[in-house]
């Protein structure tokens, strides 16, 4: 499991697991006392364990839909077993090769 890529004030918090290369594209995102699995293609929850909030779905959704490129690399490169930090650094060096401040 990689380390955290992105957490929601202790309500939620999105990890890639490196040992599962047959699986599309997804996400693992855990919070107190849920755990889902979630495509990365689509948002779509594959698998749940625990309650669920809907909230959290919905965000997690708009998070991905938002930042869809950043999340497949980083999905791909915890399949290559490098760590690809966190989404706001992420974001970040998006910005820096796109030359702005946007």
């Amino acid at each position: 499991m990689s380390p955290a890529f992105a957490s929601g004030d202790r309500r939620w918090t999105i990890y890639f697991y490196a040992e599962e290369r047959h699986r599309l594209p997804h996400a693992a995102v855990r919070g107190p006392g849920f755990a889902f699995t979630v495509r990365l293609a689509d948002g779509e929850v594959l698998a749940s364990r625990g309650t669920v909030p809907a909230r959290v779905v919905r965000e997690i959704q708009e998070l991905i839909g938002e930042h869809r490129d950043l999340f497949v690399q980083a999905f791909l490169d915890t399949l290559d077993h490098r760590f690809p930090g966190t989404l706001d650094e992420a974001i970040e060096r998006q910005r820096r090769e796109q030359g702005g401040n946007e």
